[in-house]
This record gives structure tokens, C-alpha cells and sequence, in this order.
């Protein structure tokens, strides 16, 4: 086995690059048509790396990456580092994008900024020039509200308690100003040793732009992106808030998404804004949702979201109405 030592970027020069004119750069550098936080993940064109277990130094901890373990241009592995589970996130330099610095700027403006705790925090980035791979180390996250979700064995009370933990989430994403642009099902994750929840699939994430512009590609999930994404619009904390939103109505049931099915973009945005008028929910809740209760507090959430400035929004009354209703 080979060995090498890799030095790790220190938090602080993360910190330095959050308040350079690169971080703009950095985050521009994954607004890529089609791509989603952690996708794509193609086959490299070269042969997988390393070709043998590979001893390395990461930070100050003595590692060994697995033969073949870089076998696609964006991917995870896990590892035991200094004792605990860890998740390593890799990029291939080549691929053009760069989401490990863009996650791991976004994580350390998290680490100064929420409230909540629910933006996980980074251990270590690095660069393998050998390979040419960025890495970025974290510590190991449970599993997404997927399964949990989809198994359809969830009460009604803890789909509303999933409802108030993924707010927590959307909740510290605003205080840190960041805008998500990928927000998902699986982009909520529990705690690995817990029962909090964490938001991740950041790749996309970045610091809102301090001044919008006119055009931007379309990149996130086609069935939880907002209507704005379909427009190539700049995304705001709104779209984040309308993703969520969409988020929520899959947690209690994924048929009120009508357009769930469907690949056609222009005809997923059409029924976007179909539900975004109002009638289509209600029609939609009518048919899926037999609480009365559920209905409203939906409608409720609705109507709050899209209330919500494009400008320094405030989500105090989401959250008053959802402590009074999932707590």
C-alpha cells in the first residue's frame, strides 16, 4: 500500500474562502442543467482508484481507502476515523463541478449561524492529487425519511412530528442564509446515534446571491423543485419553502403530488402551478386526505408559504402553526 499524506483544508480556511470573491465561483461552477446535490455519479472513463488499498493521512488520522473505491465521478464511502463512523464524499476534479468545497463552505456558515443544529457539520476536506479527487469527511448520518415515509406504517402524529422536524431544518437554512435548491425526502437524514433530524444533500446549496439575476439552468429534483426552477429563475428561501411544502404533502400522502409520475417538464410545471392556485390542492386533499384537520392545517401552511416575501422572509407564523399542531 501505498502512502501519502494528505493535508486537510483547515475550517478556517473555508471560513477565509466564504468571505473571498471564489466562494461566488465555487457555487456558480454547479449550476449545471440536469444535475441534482448528488447526482450525477457516472462511470469515470479512466479505471477505478486506487488500484490497492491506499494508506493515507488525512488530517492528522491514518487511513486506507479501499482498491476501486473511486469507480464514479461523484460518490460516498464509509470509514472509521479516530474511533468513530464517518462518511467520505468524493468528486472528481474532472467532472467540472466542485459541490465538496460549495458543501463544505455552506456546512461552516451553518456552524456560525443556526439555531437548530439540524446542518451537519464537516470534519475534514482534502484533495487526493494522486487520483484527482476532492474528499470531504463527516461524521456518519442515519438513514433519510424515505423508508420510514414510503413503509406507510407512520400515524398521523408522526407524520406531523416529521412535518415539524423537517421545518427545524428549513428553519436554520434561513437563519444561515443559505438556499438549499435540492430539497427532497432524501435530503432529510436522522442523526446517526439520535433521533434528530438532519438536512443534507447540499451540493447545490449555496449563499443567497446579493443580487438576483435573470437567469439561472434548471438543476434539482423535477418533482420537488419549485415552479421558479421550471422558469430558470434565481431560487430564493420561497422555492426552498415550496419545495418543503411539496415535502410535506408526500409525507402524508404521495398522490396528492399529482405530477409525480411524470417525466415531461413542461407538463410537471403546468400542474405545478395548477396546485400553486389552490383548487388542485383542495381537490387533491379531498381525495387522499380524510382528516379534516390535516386539510386545514395543509391549507393553512399553503396559504403561509406563499405569503412569504421574496425579500428577508420571516417564518415565525409557519412555525407558530406548527408547534400549535405537531407538537
Amino acid at each position: 500500500m501505498a502512502p501519502l499524506t494528505v493535508g486537510g483544508l483547515p475550517k478556517d480556511a473555508v471560513t477565509n474562502l466564504l468571505l473571498s470573491p471564489e466562494i461566488e465561483k465555487i457555487f456558480d461552477q454547479n449550476e449545471v442543467e440536469g444535475v441534482e446535490a448528488e447526482l450525477p455519479h457516472k462511470r469515470l472513463e479512466r479505471q477505478p482508484e486506487p488500484q490497492e488499498g491506499f494508506f493515507c493521512t488525512v488530517g492528522k488520522i491514518g487511513v486506507t481507502i479501499p482498491a476501486k473505491t473511486f469507480d464514479k465521478t461523484f460518490g460516498e464511502f464509509e470509514m472509521e476515523m479516530g474511533g468513530e463512523l464517518c462518511t467520505v464524499q468524493f468528486e472528481d476534479v474532472k467532472s467540472e463541478l466542485n459541490r465538496i468545497e460549495a458543501m463544505a463552505a455552506v456546512m461552516r456558515q451553518a456552524k456560525k449561524c443556526q439555531v437548530n443544529g439540524t446542518i451537519p457539520e464537516f470534519i475534514v476536506t482534502a484533495q487526493l492529487d494522486a487520483f484527482n479527487f476532492r474528499l470531504m469527511v463527516a461524521k456518519k448520518l442515519g438513514p433519510s425519511i424515505e423508508k420510514q415515509v414510503l413503509s406507510g406504517n407512520l400515524s398521523t402524529e408522526e407524520r406531523l412530528k416529521l412535518v415539524s422536524l423537517t421545518f427545524s431544518c428549513m428553519e436554520d437554512l434561513l437563519f444561515c442564509n443559505i438556499i438549499h435548491r435540492d430539497i427532497k425526502p432524501s435530503s432529510f437524514h436522522y442523526d446517526f446515534v439520535g433521533s434528530k433530524l438532519l438536512v443534507s444533500n447540499l451540493g447545490l446549496a449555496r449563499i443567497t446571491p446579493k443580487s438576483p439575476r435573470l437567469k439561472v439552468p434548471f438543476f434539482g429534483n423535477l418533482t420537488f423543485c419549485s415552479p421558479s426552477t421550471h422558469l430558470k429563475l434565481e431560487r430564493t428561501h420561497f422555492d426552498d419553502m415550496v419545495s418543503y411544502f411539496y415535502v410535506v404533502l408526500w409525507i402524508f400522502n404521495k398522490d396528492l403530488l399529482i405530477w409525480s409520475s411524470e417525466n415531461d417538464k413542461t407538463v410537471v410545471y403546468q400542474l405545478k402551478s395548477d396546485l400553486m392556485e389552490g383548487k388542485v390542492l383542495e381537490e387533491r386533499m379531498e381525495k387522499f386526505i380524510k382528516d379534516q384537520k390535516i386539510k386545514d392545517f395543509m391549507n393553512q401552511v399553503f396559504r403561509m408559504i406563499l405569503k412569504l416575501p421574496p425579500k428577508r422572509p420571516s417564518y415565525r407564523k409557519i412555525k407558530d402553526l406548527i408547534e400549535k399542531n405537531c407538537s
